[in-house]
């Protein structure tokens, strides 16, 4: 007498499919990463210039309303204006009654914005000091340069012109 075959003889994966199977997942997974580390990378560079672009955009509303103007710097403690044109620690905006090409941030000076760069992005400035005035006057124009650490991307800019106004262009080169 035979015994009859029940369905569940032949159902599921064996072994050796399921490891298959998993191995051609897994080759799958790694030959993406390169793609995945190359956009991640792009993104911050991308988020890291929206944010200088939007404390640019607030630095020319009150500027245009203020008598004093204001000035946007890099600073690693957030406090003062360093002497370099690596913002890659920071920046500030503050406003600023000081009209020498070196501004000092005094006590009596508010900090009206802080930024600080996404993780592994370099950001470098053609200005060591952005100044932001009514509209009767001209305002620092300058180029921002962020670029990832690794050089994986392209390097992206945010132009600033005349009259503060920001704007995006990709780098013609990868470096900063």
């Amino acid at each position: 007498m035979r015994c009859p075959k029940t369905i569940h003889a032949q159902a599921g994966f064996s072994l050796f499919e399921l490891l298959l199977v998993a191995a051609i997942a897994g080759l799958l997974a790694l030959s993406a990463m390169p793609s995945l580390s190359r956009w991640q990378a792009n993104q911050r560079a991308h988020t890291t210039l929206v944010a200088l672009a939007d404390d640019i955009a607030h630095a020319r509303r009150v500027s245009n309303s203020a008598a004093s103007g204001l000035v946007l710097c890099p600073s690693a403690n957030g406090d003062q204006c360093d002497r370099t044109r690596d913002y890659s620690g920071g920046w500030i905006v503050f406003r600023v009654a000081d009209t020498s090409n070196t501004p000092t941030r005094d006590l009596r000076e508010p900090v009206l914005s802080r930024g600080v760069p996404a993780a592994g992005v370099r950001l470098i400035a053609n200005r060591t000091v952005f100044r932001f005035t009514n509209a009767t006057r001209r305002s620092t124009n300058g180029t921002f340069t962020a670029c990832d650490g690794a050089g994986r991307v392209v390097a992206k800019r945010l132009v600033v012109s005349y009259s503060g106004r920001a704007r995006f262009a990709t780098a013609a080169d990868s470096s900063c």
